[in-house]
């Protein structure tokens, strides 16, 4: 058996350099599931969850330098062809949100040296750094209230929220507003709520219902490369989230081999966040938010893609995740044209709802 720097660090229990890609990743989607289950594999293959955090902790800085001091490739301990794949992954996080990552990895480091059970102080770490609402701190607290009043885009001056309600109070993810990305003369009348769908449903399928997965693709369709890395051997339904944001990599250059250099160009800075077998859903920095319309304006061609590659063809969604300061859970939003603010009205009632707020009846004026 060939002995190489993959067997080398397996037998030392020391982490791979993929499994903090594919940690960053969950993060910037604020998918916890996905963290429970990386750290649930690793302690099967006998890994040291402190090698782990330290290496993990060790990658997040380099994004935060990449981040805040682009093109300083001299700062990081990198390969030079790696500084491209961590600038592209460095874009799916605001500076304030990778040193808020970063203080939790210290504080579960740190936890660590003293706590029979490591493995809960990791995942309490990554639980907290994908959903800010376990976040007791008031600093949390806080920026979940400046999002909300960015949301309701009312003056944070014109309400008194109750200090009781604000502390008990959870702020849900949005719901993210989906671009469509195929139309249809026969289409449905929209809801009443924000999402939009994606995909109209075609007049034939009232006749029987719609199928699930298409038929995998020939293996005469793929590549010998590609073949290679690509998990062609898992069936459709063995096709999860985790699976497609670790083979992503050979997802885009299945499309340059198949002639969509645009699309692959639009695709690096794409995560996958979730994939339900029917609708995957693509989460952008907020940088990204005009380009979504050309997402999916292609995303047959998306399509065909994954079905050469997994067998699947799910309904594409594209929307870009918000990030705020002191850690705040990103936003999912997408890109609509002549979206309408909310009238002030319905603005307070949000927050009277959400917070328990209550609108003064006239500004604090000082006594005579």
């Amino acid at each position: 058996q060939k002995v190489d720097d993959a067997a080398i660090q397996a037998l030392l229990g020391a982490p791979r350099s993929q499994v903090q890609v594919e940690l960053a990743d969950g993060v910037a989607v604020g998918d916890a599931r996905s963290s429970f289950e990386i750290i649930n594999r690793l302690v099967q293959d006998g890994q040291d969850l402190r090698n782990v955090t330290n290496e993990t902790l060790a990658h997040f800085r380099d994004l935060l330098l990449v981040k805040t001091a682009p093109g300083q490739e001299d700062l990081l301990d990198i390969p030079a062809d790696g500084y491209e794949a961590l600038r592209i992954q460095a874009e799916k996080f605001s500076s304030a949100e990778l040193a808020r990552v970063i203080e939790l990895l210290l504080a579960a480091q740190n936890d660590m040296r003293w706590t029979t059970s490591p493995r809960l102080s990791l995942e309490l770490a990554l639980v907290r750094a994908t959903i800010p609402e376990t976040d007791p701190s008031p600093a949390g607290t806080l920026a979940r209230l400046e999002r909300l009043e960015r949301l309701a885009n009312v003056d944070p001056a014109s309400v008194v929220p109750s200090a009781e309600a604000a502390g008990a109070a959870r702020v849900g993810d949005p719901t993210p507003v989906v671009v469509p990305t195929e139309t249809d003369p026969a289409s449905r009348q929209p809801p009443s709520g924000v999402e939009v769908p994606a995909e109209a449903t075609p007049a034939a399928s009232e006749v029987g219902p719609p199928p699930v997965e298409a038929t995998p693709a020939t293996p005469e369709a793929v590549s010998a490369e590609v073949a290679a890395d690509a998990p062609h051997a898992a069936s459709a339904h063995s096709v999860d989230v985790t699976m497609l944001r670790r083979s992503w990599p050979s997802l885009l250059d299945h499309l340059s081999q198949v002639g969509q250099p645009v699309l692959r160009a639009l695709l690096e800075s794409a995560t996958p966040a979730t994939f339900d077998g029917e609708t995957l859903e693509l989460a952008f920095p907020p940088s990204f938010r005009n380009n979504l319309r050309q997402v999916a304006s292609r995303a047959d061609k998306l399509q065909a893609a994954l079905g050469d590659l997994f067998g699947i063809r799910p309904r594409i969604e594209s929307v870009t995740r918000e990030a705020h300061a002191g850690g705040t859970e990103p936003a999912a939003a997408a890109y609509v044209e002549e979206a309408e603010e909310p009238s002030e009205e319905e603005a307070l009632k949000r927050l009277k709802d959400v917070l328990g707020a209550t609108p003064t009846d006239e500004p604090n004026a000082p006594e005579d």
